[in-house]
C-alpha cells in the first residue's frame, strides 16, 4: 500500500511511503526556511515530482476547528480525541483515480506516532505522555492499539512556559494578540541555569496564576505589571531561578499523577513539542 501523507499546520511536512519504506520526506522549515512554516505549493509539486504512481491513501493529521472554515467540511479531523471515531475515512478521487482519504485527530496522531517511532514491538502495552503547547495528558495503549485517555493532567503546558518567557522578555509587547511558539523551548532551556528551589511569597502567587487558569493569553500581563520578573530581561539570575522553580512545579504535577494512577509497570513514551 502506498501512502501520501501531509501535516497541514505549523511544522508542515509531506511524506510518501511505498509499502513499509519511506521514499520521500519534505519538511517546510528545512534548508533554513522559516520555523513553523506550513507546506507550500512548491513543496507539494516537489513531492509529486518524486513519486511515480498515484497513492492508494491520502492521509493528513487533524487541526483546530477554525481551519475547517478555510478548507471546508470534512477536510480534517479535529485537534482532540483518541478514539476510532476521531478520524475521517472516505473515498475520494485523485487525478481521475479513486483513493482512500484518511485524517486522524492531532492528539491521536501524537500518540500513535510516538508508538510507531519507538523500539516497542507491535502489541506492547504502554503509557504515553503528550506534552505540547495545548495538551498535557497521559494515555494507555493496549495490545490491540486501543488508546485510553487516562487524564488531562495539566493542559496548556507549553503555553504556560511561553507566558513566563514573555513576562520577562522586554522585547515582547505585552499587548500582543498572540504569543510566540519558540518561547516554550527557550524557557525550558533557561531552567538549566536555576540555582534556587524555593519560591518567594510573591513568586508563589505568580505560580498560582500561571498554573491555575485553564487557558492563558497575552492579556495575562495586564495583571502582572508589578511582578518581580516583569521585563527584567532573560539574563536576570532571579528570573532564571524562577524559571526552574516553575518548571519543577509543572513536572511535579505530572509525576504525582503518574505515581498515584499508573501502577502497571508499563513503558512510557513521550510525545509533543515540549515532550
Amino acid at each position: 500500500m502506498n501512502i501520501l501523507s501531509y501535516n497541514p499546520g505549523h511544522d508542515g511536512a509531506i511524506a510518501y511511503l511505498k509499502g513499509a519504506e519511506l521514499k520521500v520526506s519534505i519538511e517546510a522549515e528545512k534548508n533554513s526556511n522559516w520555523r513553523y512554516s506550513p507546506v507550500s505549493s512548491h513543496d507539494v509539486f516537489s513531492v509529486l515530482g518524486e513519486i511515480d504512481e498515484i497513492p492508494d491513501v491520502l492521509c493528513t493529521g487533524g487541526w483546530w476547528p477554525r481551519e475547517h472554515r478555510v478548507l471546508g467540511p470534512n477536510a480534517l479531523a479535529g485537534y482532540r480525541g483518541v478514539s476510532g471515531s476521531d478520524v475521517i475515512i472516505e473515498r475520494r478521487r485523485l487525478m481521475g483515480r479513486p483513493i482512500q482519504y484518511f485524517s486522524s485527530s492531532h492528539e491521536r496522531s501524537h500518540v500513535l506516532c510516538a508508538f510507531g517511532l519507538s523500539s516497542l514491538p507491535k502489541g506492547t502495552p504502554c503509557y504515553v505522555l503528550v506534552w505540547e503547547g495545548a495538551i498535557g495528558a497521559f494515555y494507555e495503549i493496549d495490545s490491540a492499539l486501543n488508546i485510553k485517555l487516562l487524564a488531562d493532567v495539566l493542559n496548556q503546558p507549553g503555553n504556560r512556559y511561553i507566558s513566563l518567557y514573555g513576562l520577562a522578555d522586554p522585547t515582547f509587547p505585552k499587548n500582543a494578540p498572540f504569543s510566540r511558539f519558540s518561547d516554550a523551548g527557550k524557557l525550558m532551556a533557561l531552567t538549566s541555569f536555576s540555582k534556587r528551589k524555593v519560591p518567594s511569597a510573591e513568586e508563589e502567587k505568580l505560580i498560582d496564576l500561571l498554573l491555575n487558569p485553564p487557558y492563558l493569553e497575552a492579556s495575562l500581563y495586564q495583571q502582572l505589571e508589578h511582578s518581580p520578573h516583569f521585563n527584567v530581561g532573560l539574563d536576570d539570575p532571579e528570573f532564571r531561578n524562577f524559571a526552574g522553580i516553575l518548571s519543577d512545579r509543572i513536572f511535579d504535577i505530572f509525576h504525582r499523577f503518574a505515581k498515584s494512577n499508573m501502577k502497571k509497570g508499563l513503558p512510557l513514551l513521550i510525545a509533543g513539542g515540549c515532550g
